[in-house]
């Protein structure tokens, strides 16, 4: 699946970017493509484009271009909302992330599955990423993050910094460190739901509330 864009600034209506190969076309219209993905069954309760709170969106495979291009809109959204520094560092950590593990732990058969949706409120930000995976793998990840919802901020902290100088992390990660830096830089809990896809893979969301200074 071609990746598909939906980006809307913060009084504007939604601009839809596909990239083909290297090149981006903007207000292409492939309205189908984000229909027919899973993440848009509204029985999931994930919000729509349509929705006033979303401020972008991709659907398909998450590469460096892509994940690129949704960080500079965010970015670019943040910036136009006049948001603070510290608010913009926090979100734009966590997206950066947050999509590098849909970039680098994806199954390459399973990359067409991944989905990002970033909403805002007066509040917070609140993104939600999601992708199929091994089931085995499903429950693994979302005990991982039980287990960092259960911890203090010190204990985030400490647990980082070991992971950090673990000389058995790959160029992948593989350390969880991504999934730390998310729960320091989110209001806590996460949040983590799973549905079956077929026998042997799950639909993995993992929702992540970024707070917005005052």
């Amino acid at each position: 699946m071609t990746p598909v864009y939906r980006y809307r600034g913060p009084a504007g209506r939604f601009k839809q970017t596909i990239r083909r190969n290297a090149n981006v076309s903007l207000d292409s219209t492939n309205s189908s493509r984000v229909a027919d993905h899973w993440s848009s069954d509204p029985n999931l309760g994930l919000p729509q484009e349509s929705a006033d709170s979303v401020v972008l969106r991709l659907t398909g495979v998450v590469g460096h271009a892509e994940l690129e291009r949704f960080v500079q809109h965010a970015e670019a959204w943040s910036l136009e909302a006049a948001d603070g520094v510290v608010t913009r560092k926090r979100l734009l950590n966590v997206l950066v992330e947050a999509l590098e593990n849909l970039r680098t732990h994806t199954d390459p058969a399973l990359a067409h599955t991944s989905f990002a949706v970033l909403k805002a409120d007066e509040q917070a930000y609140t993104l939600l990423v999601g992708n199929a995976m091994p089931s085995a793998s499903a429950a693994v990840v979302s005990h991982r993050i039980e287990v960092l919802n259960a911890m203090s901020e010190a204990d985030l902290k400490q647990h980082y910094l070991l992971l950090l100088g673990n000389t058995g992390r790959t160029d992948r990660g593989g350390a969880g460190l991504g999934l730390i830096t998310i729960a320091r830089k989110s209001a806590r809990p996460l949040k983590v739901t799973s549905r079956v896809r077929d026998e042997a893979t799950r639909y993995l969301i993992l929702e992540a509330r970024i707070l917005r200074d005052a």
